[in-house]
């Protein structure tokens, strides 16, 4: 069957338009195959070159899914973007669940926000833990706070509990500086300490000036005491 000069045809299993149409209606069909792109309304277009040589679908200039993965979801000025190799989020936050990332992620602050005691933001301000043991950071006024919580460094230890019991920094059981006041710098052998009432130089001297010397081999000979110069001094190991 063949109708208007051979333009419409049906061999019985296929029918063929060679040119265009309207039709007014639906159209249902199983199977079938576009040679090239197919319009849907003022702009909108799905196969072959919808847009130059991009196959795919094209809503508009600003929405689009080509083969080549590319894609583009928004208007001119907010938009998700895919363009093969970054993604791009623009005038608009990423949001999961309550967790967001983009321009006011908790409402005011530009950043990465998971929670109330989590997050990051452009200015600077973070803080990581919970709402107890936590650290965070603000920039006005400049703040670092570790609540509860330890700073390690290999061995050096800064912050709540750093041998256990007390708060403070502490290097090794040799040196070590408590918020109680109590300090110890040096070696079990050789040290200076302070435990809230006594100060105490083990094996040390205390120097004042270039001669002024308080202390364990004040002379740098053996004797112990006090050097004021080599014509004033007071030993307690010698009669002298």
């Amino acid at each position: 069957m063949k109708l208007a000069s051979g333009k419409i045809s049906f061999d019985g299993s296929t029918l063929t338009i060679d040119g265009s149409g309207t039709f007014s209606g639906s159209i249902t069909a199983t199977s079938g195959s576009i040679a090239t792109a197919l319009t849907i309304g003022p702009t909108a277009k799905i196969g072959i070159g919808v847009s130059g040589s991009n196959n795919g679908l094209l809503l508009n200039s600003t929405n689009y899914w080509y083969d080549s993965g590319t894609f583009n979801v928004g208007s001119s000025t907010s938009f998700i973007n895919w363009n093969g190799s970054a993604l791009l989020i623009n005038g608009g936050k990423l949001q999961v669940g309550s967790s967001a990332f983009g321009p006011k992620a908790d409402g005011t602050n530009d950043g990465l926000y998971i929670n109330s005691t989590n997050y990051w933001y452009t200015n600077g301000n973070f803080k990581i833990g919970d709402g107890t043991n936590f650290l965070s950071w603000t920039s006005s006024p400049s703040s670092l706070v570790i609540n509860n919580g330890l700073i390690y460094a290999g061995t050096v230890k800064l912050g709540k509990g750093v041998n256990g019991t007390n708060n403070g920094i502490q290097i090794n059981n040799d040196n070590y500086w408590y918020q109680s006041g109590n300090l110890k710098v040096g070696n079990s052998a050789n040290y200076l300490s302070w435990d809230g009432s006594n100060l105490t130089i083990s094996n040390g001297t205390i120097n004042i000036g270039s001669t002024i010397k308080l202390g364990y081999n004040a002379n740098g000979t053996g004797n112990h005491g006090i050097v004021l110069n080599e014509n004033n001094y007071w030993y307690y190991n010698s009669s002298t």
